[in-house]
């Protein structure tokens, strides 16, 4: 299951973020784009967030499932994560 998370696509999940240091939530919304350090989301209010991958932690529903995912493991654009072994 761990591949299938890292190798995903994104773009269009909801996501909670939390930050890495102090584990509190910053933001929550849908993302819309993405790039090797960085996704935007689009909040509940309609504003646009910039999230540093490496500085955060996020919260997903992923099969059916919710998992916690550092993103420190998906710091790579995501064409090259998806050529994960």
């Amino acid at each position: 299951m761990r591949k299938q998370i890292l190798t995903a696509e994104y773009i269009g999940k909801i996501a909670i973020v939390f930050d890495k240091k102090t584990m509190q939530q910053i933001a929550a919304g849908k993302i819309v784009d993405e790039t090797k350090n960085t996704f935007q989301l689009k909040t509940i209010t309609g504003d646009k967030k910039k999230i540093v991958k490496k500085n955060s932690f996020l919260q997903m529903i992923f099969l059916d499932k919710t998992i916690k995912i550092d993103g420190q493991l998906l710091a790579k654009r995501s064409e090259d994560r998806v050529k994960l072994k």
